[in-house]
């Protein structure tokens, strides 16, 4: 009996094993009219096999592309004049990224609430700088609203958040004033329903129009 875990390893595995093995097989045809034919009879298996609704143009190139690697770059074939052949050594590695090692302070509000807080350290407009806090004040708020919605959040508690955020260089006066931007002020509101479902010109919301299936009242 022949085990999976014993055969070569697939490079795509989202086109199966028969995928590669007919690219294999293609490259023992010695009748290049019969190669390219077979070759051009794989892209469109894949295309069944992967139907994805995105480009034509960029899903066949993605197609050649995977055939040549499969078979070493080693296939006698003519891909389309549009299709750009490019080995995977070939191609840019994307740039790793840095994970943060250090713990942010008050870390419900996110690691970019530290960013603008440094950027509002290093301004030397104090007029300019004190609209900026309160701009990242607004956000503040509507962060601990946010992620803390159960919870009460006042302004003293931006102001004490911010004075620890900046390592007390932002001293603010205790009757400013923070805005969260979560709900706007002037947002309409639905009217609330009382006695029974009814709202306050004591029509039943759900029954409008008519008498039928009205609440009573005990």
């Amino acid at each position: 009996m022949e085990y999976t875990s014993n055969k070569e390893d697939i490079l795509y595995p989202e086109y199966g094993r028969h995928v590669q093995n007919l690219v294999k097989y293609a490259l023992t045809i010695e009748d290049k009219a019969k190669r390219q034919s077979f070759v051009e009879g794989i892209i469109e298996l894949m295309g069944q096999i992967l139907p994805e609704p995105r480009n034509l143009e960029e899903q066949k190139t993605r197609f050649w592309n995977h055939i040549f690697h499969i078979a070493d770059y080693k296939l006698d074939v003519t891909p389309p004049e549009d299709v750009e052949i490019v080995r995977v050594t070939e191609r840019p590695k994307p740039q790793k990224l840095d994970y943060p090692t250090s713990v942010p302070k008050n870390r419900h509000y996110g690691s970019y609430v530290q960013a603008l807080v440094r950027k509002a350290l290093e301004m030397e407009d104090k007029e300019k700088q004190i609209e900026f806090v309160k701009i990242i004040g607004n956000y503040m708020k509507t962060a601990y609203r946010t992620w803390n919605s159960e919870h009460f959040v006042s302004d003293e508690m931006i102001i004490a958040d911010l004075a620890k955020l900046s390592d007390g260089a932002f001293v603010l006066d205790e009757d400013m004033r923070f805005v969260s931007v979560a709900t706007p002020a002037n947002a309409p509101r639905l009217p609330r329903l009382r006695n029974g479902g009814r709202t306050k010109n004591g029509k039943n919301r759900r029954n409008r129009g008519n008498g039928r299936n009205k609440r009573r009242r005990y």
